[in-house]
Parts: C-alpha cells; sequence; structure tokens
C-alpha cells in the first residue's frame, strides 16, 4: 500500500523517501513517507493508514476515527517535527477505499503539481491511473488478511472440493499444474501394471581355442563329419 501512494508522489517529487529516521529524537518513525509535494511550503510525513468499518474503534466512520487516532498517538512528537520543517499528516483509507477527506487534499496537491507541468489533461489521467494502483493494493491487502486468518485445508479437503491431485502440503493444485499432476499419476500407473523386463542371460560362447567341426550332409540320409574335420579333430588328439 505505501509503494502505491509512493509511486505516484515519485512522479513529482524524485526526493521522497520511505521508512525515514532521525526527524524527532527518539528512535520513532512517526511516518511512512517523506515528501515535499504533499503540503505546499512544507516537507510532510506520511503516515498511511487502512481503518476497517468493522473494527471495534471504528464508530460511524472509520476514516475519521483512524485519523483522530493517529494524532493522538503522535501529538507528543508534533513540536520536534515542527522545528525540522516537517508536519504529520495521516493518510487513511477505509478498507472499502474511501479516502478521509485530508487524504484527498494531500493527493490533490500531488495532481496539481503534474498539471503544472504537464498540463490538465495529463494530470486528468494521472488522477484516475494513481487512484486505480491505490485502489488495487487496497484490495489485495484485504485479501492478504483475510488469507492469513483462515483455517489451512488439508489434502484431502482440497481434493473434495476441487478434485485433482490430493498434495502432502495440503495447497489445492492450481491449472497448471493438474494436467501435468494428472500426466504423473497416468505414468506412474502405467508404469506399475507393465510386466517386468525378463533378464536373458548372454549366449554361451565356446572358447576360442576349440574348432568346431563343420557338419556335411551325406547322400545316405543323416549328417555326417566331413572327412578333414576328422582328421583335424584325430591329429589334436594323439591319434593320427
Amino acid at each position: 500500500m505505501v509503494s502505491a501512494v509512493l509511486d505516484g508522489i515519485a512522479t513529482v517529487d524524485s526526493t521522497a523517501r520511505t521508512e525515514v529516521r532521525g526527524l524527532t529524537s527518539s528512535s520513532e518513525r512517526p511516518a511512512d513517507i517523506l515528501t515535499e509535494a504533499a503540503i505546499p511550503g512544507a516537507r510532510a510525513a506520511l503516515d498511511v493508514c487502512i481503518a476497517a468499518q468493522d473494527a471495534c474503534a471504528a464508530g460511524s466512520d472509520a476514516c475519521a476515527a483512524a485519523y483522530r487516532r493517529k494524532t493522538r498517538h503522535y501529538a507528543h512528537l508534533f513540536p520536534q517535527l515542527r522545528r525540522v520543517g516537517v508536519v504529520f499528516q495521516p493518510m487513511v483509507w477505509s478498507a472499502e477505499g474511501r479516502p478521509h477527506p485530508a487524504t484527498t487534499r494531500v493527493l490533490e496537491s500531488v495532481v496539481k503539481r503534474v498539471k503544472s507541468r504537464k498540463g490538465s489533461s495529463a494530470a486528468a489521467e494521472f488522477r484516475e491511473r494513481w487512484k486505480h494502483e491505490i485502489g488495487i493494493a487496497i484490495q489485495r491487502r484485504k485479501a492478504a488478511m483475510l488469507r492469513s486468518v483462515l483455517p489451512r485445508a488439508t489434502g484431502r479437503q482440497g481434493w473434495l472440493a476441487g478434485g485433482g491431485s490430493e498434495r502432502e502440503d495440503g495447497v489445492l493444485p492450481s491449472l497448471e499444474e493438474e494436467p501435468e499432476a494428472a500426466e504423473r499419476d497416468g505414468e506412474t500407473a502405467e508404469a506399475a501394471s507393465a510386466p517386468a523386463p525378463v533378464q536373458r542371460s548372454p549366449t554361451a560362447r565356446p572358447p576360442s581355442n576349440v574348432e568346431t567341426a563343420v557338419i556335411s550332409s551325406c547322400p545316405g540320409g543323416g549328417p555326417q563329419p566331413a572327412a578333414r574335420d576328422i582328421r583335424v579333430a584325430a591329429g589334436k588328439s594323439g591319434l593320427a
């Protein structure tokens, strides 16, 4: 949320900074953004705040209640800030995106600087784009807070809710992961059902020092050893 506000301010104030310390004698950080573009003629310490209408201290107007609460909380630092030329300014929006009137004045001060540099048309477009980005940041923050307090679903609950593969971390597979998970499951099942490969022993070969007799077919019918091969075998055995 702070970055969305800072992005708009930085278009007209390149010196705008966040998390500035040392403005007071204490270690407190009185604001999120220090800029010269928020209030004419002064540096402003902007403290960004989102107020929920359902909060106990919201009252009838959550933005007004949060603005008063921020002002009271940092009131003891105002004299020190004034001595260094800094004005403390809360920047409050409701959780639905409604800005406090003081917040609107700060935003319009930045828009006026854009107008003086680039003209009315460019300033109007800048205002709409900036409001759009701030609104998106508020809704993203709200969604993140809701997710942080929701109970974590187990893998079984995720499967019951959406089908698909059941994951050990309890997170439901995304649309991109689902086809891959199904493909992996199919490959696993196919591998499990496939027959195991037959281990064949290597074909036995005769030793290189043994000569194999060549068998020839005689006219009389059955196969007979060739005469030359008989003589070779007899000579090796010492009978020749």
